[in-house]
């Protein structure tokens, strides 16, 4: 969409995006990681657990949409195995 913007205009918008998609995820991360300590309940750690990768997931999408939104990318995936939402991946970007 925004591909077409000068850099000097595009790199400082799309790096702002990505500082507070960052600054977001990573304080709702850090609270939910201080909620699961100070809780010793099972059932509230399962669920702060659940919503935790829920921000996590959300963080990817949203540089995913950042990247979409200022560059034309053509995707390469390798190693295309059935992968568990209930797995830990590591991300390379």
């Amino acid at each position: 969409m925004l591909s077409g913007l000068p850099s000097f205009i595009a790199m400082p918008i799309s790096f702002t995006l990505f500082c507070l998609n960052l600054a977001i995820v990573g304080t709702l991360l850090v609270i939910g990681g201080l909620i699961k300590i100070l809780i010793p309940l099972k059932f509230a750690q399962k669920v702060i657990y659940d919503l935790m990768h829920f921000v996590y997931r959300t963080w990817a999408l949203n540089n995913y949409l950042i990247m979409m939104l200022f560059n034309k990318i053509e995707w390469k995936i390798k190693g295309n195995q059935n992968l568990n939402k209930k797995s830990w991946y590591l991300l390379i970007a």
